[in-house]
């Protein structure tokens, strides 16, 4: 929901998506769903981008940080990081350090998809087309580090396979139950399938 934000030119000063998760300590893609939310202000430009006003988040910060998926996708990576710690192949040693911290900023991106579009209530066709994109980020990466696509493709099942299983453990998704529970699979196969076909279809780019 785009809000109007009133705010003087001399006072105030318009940030892009990126610089405004920066000033907040969280990615963008958590910020972006803050925003669809209506849990922080924005406006979007002619151009159909999203601006945040630097002195209305700082404010809305003071007051208390805006409450999302943050706990739960907490709570999520810690079993999803267990999970991958008993994998018998070592992915992440393909990857330096710099690279290592990006992906797990997009892993964490890409579970908070998951517990958010397992929640929600209707359709965002944004959070597929977000997942698409970490795809594409990832398999970007495993093509610098000259990795085969079968690879990339075993490390992304079974880290899909760790995010299914955690974002099912995580309360309150523990009490769900039949139909309900049926649809949060649903839901969270969406996002993995958006994220698995950047990855594939980035690799097929690159032929």
């Amino acid at each position: 929901m785009t809000q109007s934000v009133p705010a003087s030119p001399a006072l105030d000063r318009w940030l892009t998506l990126g610089q405004a998760a920066r000033l907040c300590g969280v990615h963008p893609v958590t910020l972006r769903l803050w925003a669809d939310r209506g849990l922080v202000p924005y406006m979007r430009t002619a151009g159909g981008h999203r601006r945040f006003s630097q002195r209305a988040l700082r404010q809305r910060l003071a007051i208390a940080p805006p409450s999302g998926e943050e706990p739960l996708v907490d709570h999520g990576l810690e079993v999803t990081r267990e999970r991958l710690g008993h994998s018998p192949i070592s992915f992440a040693t393909r990857f330096d350090d710099a690279e290592r911290d990006r992906r797990r900023a997009d892993g964490r991106a890409l579970l908070g998809l998951v517990m958010h579009y397992a929640g929600a209530a209707g359709d965002d066709p944004s959070v597929a087309e977000e997942a698409h994109r970490i795809g594409e980020r990832y398999a970007a990466a495993c093509l610098n580090a000259r990795m085969p696509l079968t690879e990339a493709v075993t490390a992304a099942l079974f880290f899909r396979d760790a995010l299914i299983e955690s974002a099912l453990e995580t309360p309150p998704s523990t009490k769900r139950r039949g139909a309900e529970k049926a649809r949060v699979i649903t839901r969270i196969n969406e996002v993995l399938n958006a994220y698995l076909l950047g990855l594939v279809g980035r690799y097929e780019a690159a032929r």
